[in-house]
């Protein structure tokens, strides 16, 4: 290991159970008054991970989306959210972004215009049993499809009013600092305007299966 990769290990080290310690408080904090909102808040908090080092690590990397990051995460800064986006700082330069769906010929650039961020995962930059989570990033003027998965999803906004929309209702403004649920196997899809998107997510239950994209039409 030379030095670049010590002083990286040391930023992931600190900073990953710095950034928990500050989610976990922001959860813990919220008085939801939805019951699945709150059940799922209440068992993501009964699993919270403990972070060990992950044997299936990643190196930093960026992808086109993340032109918007800086944009992002000074929004953040500003909002609700301003302390989940000063805890994230340290980390930045250790993320690695990735797009692991398979091509999407009614969406051919969505490779260039989302980007996610696996922080507690395997592989991530660290990893841990019960939960996993990391971060989301949507460029402006970009459709995520509907898609689903497994695991039940809780997400934090942290920048951006984007609209979401959960497989049998209209889309729906979220504002920074909204908890939005998204249960197994359940449709979802999310649309940006003019600001990009920034979002932790939250993975609870089958951490496995990836998510994959349902037929809108």
């Amino acid at each position: 290991m030379g030095p670049g990769d010590a002083a990286m290990s040391f930023v992931v080290e600190n900073g990953v159970p710095a950034l928990l310690a500050v989610l976990k408080e922001d959860l813990l904090r919220r008085a939801i008054d939805t019951v699945p909102l709150r059940d799922e808040r209440d068992a993501i908090l009964h699993a919270w991970p403990t972070p060990r080092l992950s044997s299936a690590t990643l190196a930093p990397g960026r992808l086109p989306a993340c032109h918007y990051l800086d944009k992002a995460v000074a929004a953040a800064a500003s909002g609700p959210a301003r302390r989940t986006a000063e805890a994230i700082s340290p980390v930045r330069d250790a993320l690695q972004w990735r797009y692991d769906y398979p091509l999407q010929p009614r969406w051919p650039d969505l490779a260039s215009r989302m980007a996610f961020a696996p922080i507690i995962a395997a592989p991530g930059l660290m990893d841990a049993d019960g939960v996993h989570l990391g971060l989301t990033l949507m460029a402006p003027h970009t459709h995520y499809p509907l898609h689903s998965h497994p695991a039940v999803e809780l997400y934090l906004v942290l920048a951006g009013n984007a609209a979401w929309r959960v497989e049998g209702r209209p889309f729906a403004p979220q504002p920074p600092g909204a908890l939005i649920l998204h249960q197994s196997g359940i449709g979802h899809a999310m649309t940006t305007d003019a600001e990009p998107l920034l979002a932790v997510y939250f993975w609870r239950g089958d951490l496995v299966t990836a998510p994959a994209y349902i037929d809108e039409r």
